[in-house]
Order: C-alpha cells, then structure tokens, then sequence
C-alpha cells in the first residue's frame, strides 16, 4: 500500500489496524508504544504482561486472601504513586514529596535526639 495519496485512487486508501489492551496483553516480542513521554518498549527481553493498575490485584489473584496484605498494600502504593506526575527536575519530585519528607525528617531528628539525651 503506497502512501502517495495519488495512489489510493487506484489501490485504495490505507488500512491501518490497531489490537486495542484495555484488559490487558502479554507482549513477546519487541514492541513499542508512543507515550507523552516518549517512546516506550516492552517484550525485548522476553515475554512481558502490560496490564491496567485497576485490575493488577485481581489478576494476581490477590483480591480477598488475608496472607496478602502486605503485596494488596504495596500495590496500592504502586497505584497511587504511578497517578502522581513525575517530571526529571527536580522541583516536580520535591513539590511532590515535601510534605513526607518533612514527616520523616522530623521524626528521624527527633529520635536522634533522643539517643543522645538532648529531648526526653
């Protein structure tokens, strides 16, 4: 199919078919996406599944089993940190992470403290 839009009178105009993965895919061989981003791959190294973060606990099975809890919790952290814009400079990260950082900074000043005897 030629992309000379003088041809496609003679031989059609070009199809272009696209396999949509709204529930998810498994990706075997490389493949490239075009994100805001940039381009992205995956399936270069072997097989890779590529799934939506609202369904990734019911894909692993992990949706209602108490021995879970820990992974259920760390995808949730997953989920609410891939909603998060990350920017390569710096003041994005630090506009989105100040207010933790400031919570643990605290907290880690207070108990050093305390292991020298300055706060009771």
């Amino acid at each position: 199919m030629s992309m000379n839009p003088l041809k496609w009178l003679e031989e059609g105009t070009p199809k272009l078919n696209v396999e949509w993965y709204a529930k998810g895919g498994i990706f075997d061989k490389p493949t490239l996406f075009n994100t805001p981003y940039g381009l992205k791959g995956v399936g270069e190294a072997g097989p890779e599944v590529v799934a939506p973060l609202s369904s990734l606990k019911e894909m692993l099975g992990l949706n209602n089993s108490s021995d879970n809890d820990w992974i259920v919790e760390l995808i949730d952290a997953i989920v609410q940190l891939a909603s998060r814009p990350i920017a390569i400079n710096g003041k994005e990260i630090a506009r989105q992470t100040v207010d933790d950082m400031s919570i643990l900074l605290n907290t880690k000043n207070k108990s050093g403290a305390r292991k020298v005897g300055v706060l009771r």
